[in-house]
Order: C-alpha cells, then structure tokens, then sequence
C-alpha cells in the first residue's frame, strides 16, 4: 500500500473522503486550518476530529499510521492572503489559501518520505476542486531534490457511501460554513 499524508480539514469531510481512499493508502492524516476564523472553531473541529478517529480506529478497524496537529497559526493565514483579503469567498484569496494549506501538506509529506498527498478540501461543495487540483499537481511536479510526493485528487462526485452515519450517531461537531477568517 502506498503511503499518504492526507490534509484534513474537519471531521464530516473525512468521512465523506475516507472511503475513496481507506483500502489504497496507508493515511497519515494532517490536521493544518490556519484559515479558521478563531481559536474557537479550530478547536471544535479538532476535538470533533480526535473524536471521529477513535471511533474509527475502536469501532471500525480503520487505522492511521499517525495523526499530525499542527498549531492554529492566523497570522501564518493572514499573510498568505494579505493581497486579496478585501476579496470574498470563492475569490483568489481562497486560491492562496489553499495553496498555503497544500504547500505545507506538500512539504510534511515530502519531509516524511511519503509517497502521496490529498486534501478532504476537495470533498467539500464550497472549494474549488480544479484550483486544488492545479495547486497540488504542480506542487507534485516542482524539481526538487529527492523524490517528491504525489498529489491524489479526491472525487466530490463519488460521494456515495460515506462515515458520516457515525458523526451523527455519536453526536460530534458538525460546522454548518467553511470556516475562514472572512
């Protein structure tokens, strides 16, 4: 099985992801969300996360090599977007806010020696799929030194069985916005 650091944005979007990608890689999921809109939130979806893999992990067999938490980082965020930030949603702003989220997915993966990449952005009716895709593909293909990952396109279309059953089941967060700062 080929290895995956696998950026994870909350919890309902990798249940929507997981089983496109769960019998093919070995996922190491990467919790990195400086976009959030605070503190607050960040920590809603995290804790909601940690609570979704353990019962994956205790209930359904579905393991993960590891569980990457990186900090909440706003300004990190803020200065990735500072030339669009009058922008809204759906603008270039979002294209360098996921270019900055895929970058680091890119280089802790490839820091790692992992073979793959992927984003549960994709998942989500709110991105665009084709700018993530883009930014991914030429990460994949920048010369660097070594080996550099792959990036693995998540289909949003093939969204026909998904884990989503047991985050409402069991209760756990369920944000109803995409969370940027706006």
């Amino acid at each position: 099985m080929k290895s995956m650091l696998l950026h994870t944005c909350c919890a309902i979007c990798l249940s929507e992801a997981l089983w496109q990608i769960k019998d093919s890689y070995d996922i190491s999921l990467f919790f990195y969300n400086p976009n959030l809109v605070d503190e607050e939130e960040y920590f809603k979806r995290l804790f909601a996360l940690k609570q979704y893999v353990d019962i994956l992990e205790n209930e359904h067999n579905i393991t993960f090599k590891s569980f990457i938490i990186m900090p909440y980082d706003k300004e990190e965020h803020n200065t990735a977007i500072a030339e669009h930030k009058h922008l809204s949603e759906k603008s270039q702003k979002c294209f360098c806010c996921y270019k900055l989220r895929l970058k680091k997915t890119f280089d802790y993966a490839k820091d790692l020696s992992l073979e793959t990449f992927a984003t549960t952005l994709q998942i989500s009716r709110h991105k665009n799929t084709a700018w993530l895709s883009e930014i991914g593909e030429k990460l994949s293909v920048q010369p660097k030194r070594g080996k550099s990952p792959k990036f693995i396109p998540l289909d949003p279309k093939k969204n026909k069985q998904t884990y989503s059953n047991i985050i409402k089941d069991n209760n756990l967060y369920r944000q109803s916005f995409c969370g940027c700062i706006r």
